[in-house]
């Protein structure tokens, strides 16, 4: 009845065990996070084309040259033709 009986007790975790339970919940929050995060994204598209808004030509082109046109040619935007950072519609 020495130290050396381990009846009834569990080993020790090993190392390569001790991330795995945490790596677990890790991952289920991440689950979770990322279905509250795509509940709230909506995916539907309007419908409503450029032709569709009636007047506003100026904040229309506006609208084209400093997002459309940089999100979709990136290339043309680089070192000094870098998009303006904002846009003031009033």
């Amino acid at each position: 009845q020495g130290g050396a009986s381990t009846a009834g007790r569990s080993a020790p975790p090993q190392p390569q065990d001790r991330g795995t339970s945490r790596a677990r919940a890790k991952g289920g929050k991440k689950d979770e996070l990322r279905e509250m995060i795509e509940s709230e994204i909506l995916d539907a598209s309007p419908g409503v084309g450029w032709k569709d808004i009636a007047g506003l030509e100026k904040a229309k082109q506006s609208l084209r040259e400093m997002v459309i046109l940089p999100a979709t040619r990136p290339d043309l935007f680089k070192g000094l033709r870098a998009p303006t950072r904002g846009l003031l519609l009033y």
